[in-house]
């Protein structure tokens, strides 16, 4: 289970990146708003976070369920 989290969590991460790599790209060429440039950068800083609690949920379930495992 926790393999699946970290898989999904870099691949929502990886794409998150892109788009707002790209979005920034216009942004910055005046095809978008120059906001646009600084919403994407908030955005991916709140996905990056709540990626990184994602991971450490999983980690914690996993290192809580391996100790369960060698108390019984």
């Amino acid at each position: 289970m926790s393999k699946k989290i970290k898989y999904w969590t870099t691949v929502v991460m990886i794409f998150t990146l892109i788009v707002m790599t790209l979005l920034a790209i216009l942004a910055v060429w005046d095809v978008l708003h120059e906001d646009v440039a600084g919403k994407a950068l908030t955005t991916m800083g709140i996905v990056f976070f709540a990626s990184f609690v994602a991971v450490l949920i999983a980690r914690f379930s996993e290192d809580s369920s391996s100790s369960n495992h060698i108390l019984n």
